[in-house]
């Protein structure tokens, strides 16, 4: 800590000492001022105060985007005064007592720059360079403990010196005043905390609106997402004229801003955070995020009882325990707390319930067959040459490792058939084939099918049964050779179709492998578009009906008219329509 601090004045020796100068007013557009005290949220005050003289501390680093936006009285134009600023807030806090905390805040601003305003304000010059900050002093006091759980009542007072670089907006030419109530709630790690405060800074009419005292409304929550490790940090802070309160856009500026907090180790922790304003008041930026690298006590706030141990990790969270019993009574001294330890009168192992386990196998010596000998569990304690999980005496191939539905032999392909019984011991096949590949399913060893890549049956020595002359199958759909007829605009199939329709119904039948099918109806452009494809649907339907009279399965086929809408070539001559008046069969096999 004194390393740091001594590095802060050395830093702030070599800041520019530059009275303040006439054209700038000495006003702090910096409206970001971290909390410098333990477990807050970012700049929301909790009525969390650390342990007695724990001290905390460390540096936030914030860049603001835009934060001072001007605006000739003319209307002639605007600039941005201060487009871009980096900020460092050095910081310290002793506890006091479990009930106050006084701190330090040293600000410096490394980077500020800005537009050049002569064209619109030639009173002021734009902010640049690096400066040195108002020096803040911060006390928080709680009213009402609440112990990490329920409510809480706070009061927190900041007093700024002004011991800022002139001309820089980086501080103000008197002391100010800042006094916040906090009422917050906590439990298991959540934080709620609120903050009703007004700061006296007092007036400053070189900017519309003027600066003057403001009234200062926060609000942040803290989310455990892991205990007291990990937390989620969201944080409102909004601003307005005391005078003018919430009466326009020009007297509002509130900043939103969401991060994370996190402790790698105990004492270290690690906040970022980011976010978006809107309002207009003087020193309200268009973004900002901040980084803060500290030191600060472990804040325990999963722990309701108080007795040192994680709520999530606490048996009896709302009785102090000691920690080896899980914060629960614990006659044997054992770690596990009587009403759940199997064996009360005896200081046994945590993990089993309270019970001895003499050759550390981690099983319960009740539960052990060899009590003496360590085993594994699956083996009740025993020996298991193999190391598959079979004890040696159940294990049919004791020294090669197996799987138990096998009595411990092995399934060296995985295809659910023990080497013993597997014809093609190395290669996965299902049981049907002996365990030897079958790629197209078909019930036919890849090995003895002339056809293996396509389904096909014993008959044909695994290729696909002959299909009717007029009749072509593919894997998309089945092709036929000749036409289907119909009556004139009705959806009775001729006699003449009835040998191509067979055809299909027995290439369906000696494919079982087609799971279904889709019958297309199409028809020309003649008539009526609604008649055309309700004409289709009738026709598809027909042919559906027959297929199943001719010993198809009904759920293999579905039925669709499509009328003129799916031609097969284009124009109106009679050749083409003749063409496009048919009907397709599509393979719809499920996935």
């Amino acid at each position: 800590m004194k390393r740091l601090l001594c590095l802060t004045i050395f830093v702030s020796m070599l800041l520019p000492a530059v009275a303040a100068r006439a054209d700038n007013p000495n006003v702090n557009m910096n409206d970001f001022n971290p909390s410098v005290h333990s477990w807050d949220i970012g700049n929301i005050a909790t009525t969390r105060i650390a342990p007695h003289l724990e001290i905390s501390g460390g540096l936030w680093m914030v860049y603001r985007k835009n934060a001072l936006n001007l605006e000739s009285p003319a209307g002639a134009g605007e600039t941005q005064l201060i487009s871009d600023q980096l900020v460092s807030d050095l910081y310290f806090a002793v506890p006091l007592l479990n009930i106050a905390s006084i701190g330090v805040d040293i600000p410096i601003f490394f980077i500020s720059s800005g537009d050049d305003p002569s064209a619109i304000v030639n009173s002021m010059t734009k902010a640049e360079g690096a400066s040195f900050g108002d020096v803040r002093l911060s006390g928080k006091v709680k009213f009402w403990d609440n112990g990490n759980k329920g409510f809480g009542v706070g009061l927190l007072q900041d007093l700024t010196l002004p011991t800022a670089t002139g001309d820089k907006f980086s501080g103000e030419d008197t002391v100010t005043s800042k006094t916040a109530l906090i009422i917050d709630w906590s439990g298991s790690g959540f934080v709620v905390g609120t903050n009703f405060g007004y700061f006296a800074r007092g007036n400053s009419s070189a900017f519309n609106p003027e600066i003057a005292d403001e009234i200062h409304l926060g609000a942040g929550i803290q989310v455990p997402l892991i205990c007291d490790d990990l937390e989620l940090l969201l944080a409102n802070n909004t601003r307005t004229t005391a005078a003018s309160a919430f009466d326009s856009d020009a007297h509002l500026g509130s900043t939103f801003l969401g991060g994370l907090r996190v402790r790698p180790i105990d004492g270290l922790v690690l906040t970022g955070m980011g976010g978006a304003a809107i309002g207009h008041l003087p020193g309200t930026p268009e973004w900002e995020g901040m980084l803060n690298l500290g030191w600060e006590p472990k804040p325990n706030s999963c722990d309701l009882d108080g007795d040192g141990i994680c709520d999530g990790e606490d048996k009896c969270p709302t009785i102090p325990g000691p920690k080896v019993s899980a914060g629960c009574p614990d006659r044997d001294l054992d770690g596990v707390m009587d009403d759940a330890d199997r064996c009360p009168a005896v200081p046994g192992e945590v993990d089993l319930d309270g019970c001895p386990d003499r050759d550390k196998d981690k099983i319960a010596d009740f539960k052990d067959r060899c009590p003496d000998h360590p085993g594994p569990f699956e083996t009740k304690g025993c020996p298991d040459t193999d190391g598959d999980g079979i004890i040696d005496p159940d294990d049919a191939c004791p020294k090669v490792a197996g799987l138990k539905k096998f009595a411990g032999c092995p399934d060296t392909d995985g295809d659910g058939l023990e080497d013993e019984v597997d014809d093609c011991p190395k290669v996965p096949g299902p049981s049907n084939t002996g365990g030897c590949p079958d790629k197209d399913k078909d019930g036919i060893r890849d090995a003895e099918d002339k056809c293996p890549d396509v389904w096909g049956t014993p008959k044909y020595k695994g290729c696909p049964p002959p299909t009717p002359k007029k009749v072509k199958i593919t894997k998309k759909s089945i092709v036929i050779l000749d036409k289907v007829y119909f009556a004139s605009n009705r959806a009775k199939i001729k006699r003449v179709s009835h040998s191509i329709l067979k055809d299909v119904s027995s290439v369906l039948k000696d494919n079982p492998w087609v799971k279904k099918i889709r019958v297309e109806g199409h028809t020309d452009d003649v008539g009526k578009d609604n008649y055309n494809l309700e004409l289709s649907q009738k026709r598809a339907d027909a042919v559906k009906d027959f297929l199943i009279k001719e010993g198809v399965e009904a759920e293999r086929i579905e039925a669709v008219g499509y009328g003129e809408t799916k031609p097969l070539v284009e124009g109106k001559s009679k050749d083409a329509r003749d063409q496009n008046r048919r009907v397709e069969f599509s393979i719809i096999n499920p996935k």
